[in-house]
């Protein structure tokens, strides 16, 4: 199968530029193969052919094409070509099983007692979130009693130490929920703290899980009853911006700030409100939000789940299409437009077609439309949602909140849990095909206790499988470990961002492998309530022990890269175009990065290496050699960087001649030679 999915998507393969941050040049990217997905990733249509009145990418890239079926522009769309032959691989699966997660919090130092239900606000938000930078995930918790912001650090193995005290963010017993996300870009993930009757609180990491205040400088200065946040770049300079709505309540006249806001970042560390001039302000009974990619188009379209949508006093839910930074509200048009008690957004694939479906929790009320049942609205290519629920067996009807798409057994589909208020939290796993099974009990995950609202799903002990934190009031915190590690492979991608968006929100990553397409997104907001899963985009791979073909898009940029045969059951860092080649980080690639190649060349691609392999095989050799020639700046022929060409560099050379894939080889041509020599010979200094 890996041979023959090479072949499927070898066209769209990318190869990485130059430069750390900067956009990739149309010049630099025709010599080194990156693909732009600001129009089509290859220039033709599904059909294969160049798209009848179809616009030109102009010198920038950045023109959009013919419009979408859906009305918005299709320039970063990856043609479905590429992506449909793949479905003919899926077999046909056996019934889905699952082991039994054990509840291990309080054994792995996770201490935080939730309170008793006050009052119709106490609800609390808990997640996962990588805060120091070093690949693990620290657990984040809002709600106890004494107000403290709970901050659990990990060891890599899912052992925790409590870093509330010494974290440097005051207590406030009005905290709602949290997130985390790089808004200075300096590649490590700030706090968003959303509170009661207050603005949002803006932490920013020093690292060593060290926080600062600057919640006065950004300039968000609005807050009522923020109840959700997504996170993302929706105007496309490559900052992370805050969409952030508010539960309209019956306030005192002349609080005007619970509209929603979205917060443009400036880049200087200040934020602007820009809702009300995109048509964003709504005046909704709001729950949660969701920033996604969802026509391929490579912005950052707004799905906004609203309560009692289906009264005339309210508003259904929510769909805003972004076009290059404007928004069109179509809900109605593409069939999201429901009205009813809507929570929780879940976004995943759930059918593995490559395209975003949509799960929104609800109670289970007897009322039109949709009579209680929990809609599931899968997506089509043509960018319309169907009402699927009942087929699929997730209709629900329990009082629910939180819900996320994940992998829960490895094999390769995405299953859905669903975190119910009074009862026990429900697990739904894929089969492949309709219905999904209800394997609440075989998992153990149906603990009963009190109200719960949150959840999150992330690696937490760096095993290979998906754990899940939860909480329910008047008890502690809940981990539970998923033990599918010794059954199924896996692989997981931290995709980096492009500009100051150093986790690539919004990015987009498809895997064909053990028979199946999988999708993946890369969010902030959209994979639950009231909490933050992880950010990695985590696959099962069943029996298969590589990925036999994963494409990554970029949002905005439209880049995309295909990495080809990884390896199961490894966590690999992916880089866009603009990073690629670039070892040492420096933002250029240089005779040093040309060296460490040189080194590693003739074999596989390994953890830490992922820059250095250019044309994404998973084998470093000599066409990543080449590649990376190609892209060198600075002196050519300065070996060991002391800024001149000279005796010492000869010496190094002609050390090489007659060599393969070595830092001597200045012409990439595969052999240390006369055209190297004289290569260097004409920088002597």
């Amino acid at each position: 199968m890996a041979t023959w999915t090479a072949r499927i998507w070898a066209s769209c393969s990318a190869r990485g530029t130059n430069r750390a941050r900067p956009s990739t040049s149309p010049a630099t990217a025709a010599s080194t193969g990156t693909t732009s997905a600001r129009c089509s990733a290859t220039g033709v249509s599904e059909s294969g052919s160049t798209p009848e009145g179809a616009a030109r990418v102009d010198s920038r890239g950045s023109r959009p094409c013919a419009s979408s079926p859906s009305g918005g522009a299709a320039r970063g769309r990856v043609p479905r070509l590429l992506i449909l032959p793949l479905l003919a691989l899926a077999t046909d699966r056996a019934a889905a099983q699952i082991g039994a997660f054990t509840e291990e919090a309080v054994a792995r130092g996770l201490v935080y007692a939730m309170p008793p239900v006050l009052n119709g606000f106490t609800i609390y938000g808990i997640g996962l979130a990588d805060l120091d930078a070093d690949g693990d995930l620290e657990v984040v918790a809002t709600g106890t009693p004494s107000g403290v912001l709970g901050i659990f650090e990990n060891d890599g193995a899912g052992h925790f130490t409590d870093r509330s005290a010494s974290s440097g963010i005051p207590a406030f017993t009005d905290m709602l929920n949290f997130g985390a996300v790089d808004l200075d870009g300096d590649d490590d993930l700030d706090l968003i703290v959303l509170r009661v009757a207050m603005p949002p609180m803006i932490f920013r990491n020093d690292g060593g899980l060290q926080f600062t205040d600057i919640s006065a400088k950004t300039g968000i200065d609005k807050g009522v009853l923020p109840t959700g946040m997504a996170a993302g770049d929706v105007d496309g300079d490559g900052r992370v911006d805050l969409f952030i709505p508010h539960f309209r309540y019956n306030w005192p006249p002349g609080m005007e700030s619970f509209r929603h806001t979205l917060w443009r970042n400036n880049g200087d560390g200040t934020f602007t409100d820009i809702a009300p001039q995109l048509g964003l302000d709504l005046h909704a009974l709001t729950y949660a939000v969701a920033l996604f990619d969802a026509d391929d188009d490579a912005d950052l379209d707004l799905y906004v789940s609203n309560d009692r949508g289906h009264m005339a006093s309210a508003m259904p839910n929510r769909f805003f299409r972004n076009d290059d930074g404007a928004f069109t509200e179509i809900g109605q048009q593409n069939g999201t437009g429901l009205g009813f008690f809507s929570m929780g957004i879940g976004v995943g694939d759930i059918d593995g077609d490559d395209v975003t479906d949509l799960y929104c929790t609800n109670a289970p009320f007897n009322v039109a439309p949709i009579y209680g049942a929990n809609p599931l609205l899968q997506g089509s290519a043509s960018g319309m949602y169907s009402q699927t629920q009942v087929p699929w067996g997730v209709d629900h009807h329990i009082y629910s909140w939180a819900c996320f798409f994940f992998d829960a057994n490895n094999d390769g589909l995405q299953d859905l849990f669903v975190v119910n208020q009074d009862q026990p939290d429900t697990l739904y796993l894929n089969t492949g095909a309709p219905p999904m099974i209800n394997a609440t009990a075989a998992s153990g995950l149906g603990v009963p206790g009190g109200r719960a609202y949150g959840g999150a799903y992330g690696d937490v002990d760096g095993d290979g499988d998906l754990d899940i934190v939860t909480y329910r009031y008047a008890s502690n915190i809940r981990l539970f470990i998923n033990p599918t590690n010794e059954s199924a492979n896996w692989i997981k991608l931290s995709v980096l961002g492009e500009g100051e968006d150093s986790i690539a929100l919004g990015a987009t990553v498809t895997l064909a492998a053990n028979g199946a397409v999988q999708r993946s997104n890369v969010l902030q907001g959209g994979n639950g309530f009231l909490g933050q899963s992880t950010f990695d985009a985590h696959f099962g791979l069943g029996a298969d022990t590589v990925a036999a073909a994963l494409v990554i898009r970029w949002p905005n940029s439209g880049s995309v890269r295909t990495l080809l045969n990884y390896p199961a059951n490894t966590r690999w860092t992916v880089y866009p175009p603009e990073l690629m080649g670039d070892y040492d980080g420096d933002s250029i690639v240089t005779q040093f990065d040309l060296s460490r190649l040189s080194i590693e060349c003739g074999g596989p691609v390994a953890p830490g290496l992922e820059m250095l392999d250019m044309n994404g095989d998973a084998w470093l050799d000599s066409l990543d050699f080449a590649l990376i020639s190609g892209a060198m700046t600075g002196l050519v022929g300065d070996f060991n960087a002391d800024g001149v060409v000279d005796g010492n560099d000869l010496g190094t050379l002609l050390g090489d001649w007659m060599a393969p894939c070595t830092a001597s080889d200045l012409t990439g041509d595969g052999v240390v030679d006369g055209d190297d020599l004289g290569t260097l010979l004409g920088n002597w200094s």
